[in-house]
């Protein structure tokens, strides 16, 4: 694989110039000191799109969209920022310079670095398009226009806001596309944990998005409300470092500035977003700042590139000038030339720069002040004692040493002791000494101590990470404290926490582990596990090469553990599919709710908003639903290895028909079964209903020779529901695969071949109570006589060359039968039959959910249709010693289509579907009756 280099990327992005990139694509026109156009992204008779070369941007005000020359390409041709760096590179004639990656670790950390980017700009989308939609009046929008930023610098900044109001919809986009543990690593989702739900970082702040040289968002500020109730909050808050964005080595604004710091040759350092954008609003556009953190050697090198002028321009308060001194002494040691600009007191740049508005430019020019000269100024002219004025003079010797131009150190030496009124040769005895000492100790002046800990942190450490977690995570490792002090790296890979699977007998902790190489698994340990710190080291060995050093201790392994057991997010495991008691209804690849399907992501997650709520103290509301047979842990499993294989039969395809057509279709092949079968399907879906209010639900039997069709029809009825997956044989299945195959969808249909009255008593005597709803009843193995449970939750149809006579014919009461006949079949029948193998074969689950979307009118309407057509067929049946079981079966079948007649197109009449179920019953009660010739 490969990439293009930095050094290319720096030559196109320099190259491009918005306003001719554009002329490529669409018709241009002056319009005032820049351009306009009608819009490529709609149809419009009026100009929208309007060009600034001064900013280097656009912004199509019909549409919203807006950005850089090369965000134009992006949303012109639908491209990624890789793709519309080529195009860029061919409209400026540069040749492309690629590199190779040189081994898998490279490969996998560039993945990463993609994926990451990826988040951070659907974030910023999100971000930018909430700010759009609010109104004038909210704070955010006042924020702005107090500090007079207009569209055009909102745009280049892409200012947006994260809101309160939408509920988590970053961290929900985010666990949809399978993000989760990446948006955790960026710090844009947290846990909370209390409830074990994810949020979002930032709520109901104005967002700053922070870019790196090339544009590409990497971070994010977000700055709180004042209003009274918000100041117990922090002002700013910023993202986590990642492998994106380190604030050592990133200024805010410098994609922004960078064509005008290399032309001025110089640059305005400052504190904060506003001040950069207030500059930059104000004409002077050479302006960044650092990110929350103080001047650092990494961000002078960056600076160093492109110009030899930095001006110091820091708040006027004590906090401002201590940074000031530090500053002075850090770029000057990297050979720049440096000034400062002091703000009055109470004031910062940015109020200065919404003073003075277009005067701006001129007045940093008036008060640059040489930053030597400046820090000598302060530090002597409170000096009183000799001692003070000794102090004074030694710390301004130590700036003095830092510069490596001699010339210019001299320079400064008769400058000062003006200033400082010593003599020459004082200053430059001191200066000398001090330099001597350096060259022997080869101290930095640059690096500052730690302060605040005792300990001595490995290279690379996060301090607030150590002093919350007592471990120092780095580069994909652990680092671990020995009993001397000292830390010692103890992994070569890190855990992201994401989702608890809860469950009383079946608990799991669902994990992202990367080791140093990139290489990266998903894992689902028991929960149980992170108390035994053999067995996770047993789970991840058998994963591949991440691996506990051998002096990591279980007090060690603790200190994991309990960082992240609180980070999970609580989640169900689907355990039955088909209908579920929360209200949604689940394939093993997906839920429906609420009229849409929803996919599971790459963990096998999907959440839910707008179920009901439960309050109780002791469990949260559970939003998120694990289906394992779609996690990226089983997804590729071989088929011999493939605990989920049954599962991936039971998924959303979307059929290629109508439910109208399927129905049409069915009765066509299989004539009046066929309209048996429609009543059977609809019935299943609703199955739990009619459970409940009746107590009963017939099974489907299909009987005949071999040959007879019988097998064939079976098939159609549970390809509606299943694809691709074969009947479940009573003949050779085990009774543990027959019990689980129909516990494992609800309201939907299982297929039973094979049938004879010899199957195990197990089978028989499940079919049996599964008309009644009763499941199948084990004892534990505790120690007070406690039981469970297995519920069958599907209807049942089950097919055999003769009909059920054991025990008294108990089977064959609780049945719809159906005899099928061996016979010919013509050319048209053929056709029309492979016909409805062909959709069945593209799959027909999706108009599953044309039916259950019905399902309150069926709750609300079951008792007075039920009624009234038994009260009719009763009436119909009087004197004909129909059995009432058998009425009531066809009872089951009638009813949800009288209910749901208005909703579809049945390709028979209702007095028709009447009259056969009532000559069905009659043939059905006359061949019981004789159940000699069963």
């Amino acid at each position: 694989m490969k990439y293009i280099k930095k050094e290319c990327i720096d030559k196109i992005l320099d190259a491009i110039d918005v306003v001719s990139v554009i002329e490529k694509y669409v018709n241009i026109k002056k319009s005032g000191s820049g351009y306009s156009a009608l819009s490529p992204f709609g149809s419009e008779k009026t100009a929208s799109l309007m060009i600034s070369p001064s900013k280097q941007i656009w912004k199509d005000f019909s549409t919203g969209k807006g950005g850089s020359a090369i965000n134009f390409i992006m949303e012109y041709k639908s491209i990624s920022f890789y793709e519309a760096l080529l195009e860029a590179a061919k409209l400026n004639n540069i040749a492309i310079e690629y590199e190779e990656f040189t081994n898998d670790e490279e490969k996998n950390k560039y993945e990463d670095y993609q994926i990451k980017k990826r988040i951070t700009q659907l974030a910023c989308d999100k971000y930018i398009k909430f700010f759009s939609e609010l109104p004038p009046t909210h704070w955010a929008q006042k924020m702005i226009s107090n500090r007079k930023w207009d569209d055009s610098t909102i745009l280049q900044f892409k200012i947006g806001y994260a809101p309160k109001e939408k509920n988590n919809s970053f961290s929900k986009e985010a666990i949809e596309l399978g993000y989760l543990a990446a948006a955790k690593e960026l710090g844009l989702t947290k846990t909370n944990e209390i409830n074990q739900l994810a949020y979002d970082f930032f709520i109901d702040r104005l967002v700053f998005p922070i870019q790196n040289f090339y544009g590409e968002v990497i971070g994010f500020g977000g700055r709180r409300n004042d209003a009274p109730e918000n100041l117990k909050y922090a002002k700013y808050l910023n993202s986590t470092e990642s492998i994106l964005y380190n604030k050592s080595k990133v200024l805010y604004g410098l994609y922004q500035a960078k064509g005008e710091i290399r032309k001025q040759n110089k640059v305005i350092l400052v504190e904060g977003y506003s001040d950069v954008i207030s500059l930059h609003q104000n004409g002077v556009s050479f302006a960044v700042a650092t990110c929350g953190t103080s001047l650092t050697v990494e961000h002078t090198k960056i600076l160093k590139k492109l110009c030899a002028h930095v001006i110091i321009w820091r708040d006027g308060d004590v906090a401002g000038l201590k940074a000031t001194f530090r500053d002075i002494d850090i770029l000057l040691k990297e050979s720049f030339k440096v000034s400062t600009i002091i703000s009055p007191e109470g004031k910062d740049p940015d109020d200065l720069a919404r003073e003075k508005g277009t005067e701006l430019i001129q007045w940093v020019e008036d008060n640059l002040t040489d930053a030597v000269n400046w820090k000598a100024v302060n530090l002597i002219k409170n000096c009183e004692t000799p001692d003070d004025i000794s102090f004074a003079v030694q710390k301004i010797c130590d700036t003095l040493c830092v510069i490596s131009d001699e010339i210019k150190r001299d320079l400064y030496i008769k400058d000062l002791s003006k200033v400082l009124k010593q003599k020459q040769s004082v200053l430059k005895k001191i200066v000398d000494e001090k330099l001597d000492n350096l060259k022997s100790t080869k101290t930095d002046l640059s690096t500052t101590t730690n302060v605040k800990l005792d300990v001595l942190l490995p290279p690379g450490a996060n301090q607030e990470q150590y002093i919350k977690d007592r471990f120092c995570e780095i580069d994909k490792a652990y680092f671990f404290q020995s009993k001397d002090g000292n830390f010692f790296k103890g992994t070569n890979f890190v855990i992201q926490a994401l989702f608890h699977i809860y469950g009383r007998n079946d608990n799991k902790r669902l994990c992202e582990i990367t080791n140093e190489l990139g290489h990266k698994r998903l894992i689902d340990f028991d929960s149980k596990d992170f108390v035994n710190f053999s067995k996770i080291q047993e789970t991840l060995i058998q994963e591949g090469f991440f691996f506990f050093e051998g002096n990591v201790s279980t007090l060690h392994f603790k200190l994991v553990t309990k960082k992240i057991l609180n980070d999970f997010i609580m989640a169900y495991e689907l355990k039955t599919l088909g209908w579920q008691n929360e209200g949604f209804f689940a394939f093993a690849d997906g839920i429906y709710f609420e009229n849409q399907f929803k996919r599971t992501n790459k963990y096998g997650i999907i959440q839910i908003e707008g179920l009901d709520e439960e309050n109780s103290e002791y469990r949260e509301n559970i939003k998120h639903y694990y289906s394992p047979a779609f996690s990226e842990i089983y997804k590729y499993n071989r088929e011999d290895d493939d605990p989920y294989e049954n599962d991936r039969c039971f998924v959303y395809r979307k059929s290629p028909i109508s439910i109208n057509q399927w129905m049409s279709q069915l009765v066509k092949v299989y004539g009046d079964k066929g309209i048996v079968g429609i009543g059977f399907v609809f019935a299943s879906l609703f199955r739990d209903i009619l459970i409940k209010r009746f107590s009963f639900f017939p099974h489907l039997g299909l009987f005949g020779e071999k040959g007879s069709g019988k097998s064939r029809f079976g098939d159609s009825l549970h390809n509606f529901f299943f694809y691709k997956m074969n009947p479940f044989d009573l003949n050779s299945g085990t009774v543990v695969g027959f019990t689980r195959r129909l516990a494992r969808t609800k309201n939907a249909i299982s297929f039973l071949e094979e049938y004879h009255d010899n199957i195990h008593d197990v089978m028989f005597q499940s079919m049996k109570g599964a008309y009644d709803g009763r499941g199948r009843e084990k004892g534990q193995a505790t120690v007070d006589n406690r039981t469970s449970i297995t519920n069958v939750n599907s209807s049942l149809i089950y097919a055999g060359q003769y009909y059920p006579v054991r025990d008294d014919n108990s089977l064959a009461t609780r049945s719809l039968l159906l005899s099928f006949i061996k016979k010919p079949y013509t050319t048209e029948e053929i056709q029309e039959y492979n016909l409805l193998k062909s959709w069945e074969e593209t799959g027909l689950s999706s108009l599953i959910l044309d039916i259950i979307r019905y399902r309150e009118v069926v709750v609300t309407k079951l008792d007075e249709i039920y009624s009234s057509i038994a009260k009719q067929l009763k009436k119909d049946l009087a004197g004909l010693e129909a059995q009432e079981r058998m009425i009531n079966n066809y009872l089951a079948i009638l009813t949800p289509i009288y209910i749901l007649w208005d909703k579809f197109n049945f390709p028979f009449t209702q007095e028709y579907f009447y009259s056969l179920c009532k000559e069905l019953i009659i043939n059905s009660s006359d061949v019981l009756t004789e159940s000699k010739s069963l």
